[in-house]
């Protein structure tokens, strides 16, 4: 859901790097500097470490980041609406952001400067 809103916003908002990369995503990727694919790679590679860790205990259940299921009723009918809810928005995030690099593929522009938004 993250990567939609993050595809939207980069066009317009450019903080990193002095504001010099493309509108176009994918254009962008191939104008971030090296360190900056580095940068990129170690965070994740962290986040990963961290969330690895977690799984190695012995009261870890698949797919509890944390032990957050200790504090919450997993039968409780309103928790079970409430995840097949996130997990349905999860899955339509995944269709909307392909569409998005699928269109940028296509034209060569970025969603907003296809519907002609300006700042």
């Amino acid at each position: 859901m993250l990567a939609v809103f993050g595809w939207l916003t980069q066009e317009k908002f450019h903080p990193l790097y002095d504001g010099n990369l493309s509108g176009n995503p994918l254009k962008a990727l191939s104008e971030v500097p090296q360190f900056g694919w580095i940068q990129i790679f170690l965070g994740i590679g962290a986040l990963e470490l961290i969330f690895l860790q977690t799984t190695k205990s012995t009261t870890y259940k698949a797919g509890d980041i944390f032990g957050i299921h200790n504090r919450i009723n997993d039968h409780d009918p309103s928790w079970i609406d409430f995840q097949t809810r996130e997990l349905n928005n999860g899955r339509l995030a995944m269709f909307a952001i392909l569409g998005e690099i699928t269109h940028s593929y296509i034209t060569g522009k970025g969603a907003l400067e296809q519907i002609g938004f300006s700042l």
